[in-house]
């Protein structure tokens, strides 16, 4: 499961974005990479566990949450 939306406003709800799977099916994550929609990427992380959400993506670019 890859979801659609992250909202990093730390109410522990959807905080983080990351891969979540099976861990009986998927055993480790080869990589994910975030782009903005300039195509410009803004976050990258290879060779980690599915369901670990602070693995993935915490929606800050640069230590900011961009508003674009």
């Amino acid at each position: 499961y890859i979801p659609t939306a992250l909202s990093p406003n730390g109410d522990r709800i959807n905080d983080f974005f990351t891969i979540y799977a099976n861990t009986n099916q998927v055993k480790s994550i080869l990589s994910l990479f975030i782009f903005d929609r300039w195509g410009n990427q803004i976050f990258a992380n290879t060779n980690f566990y599915p369901n670990d959400e602070r693995s993935g993506w915490d929606g800050y670019v640069n230590g900011v949450i961009p508003n674009d």
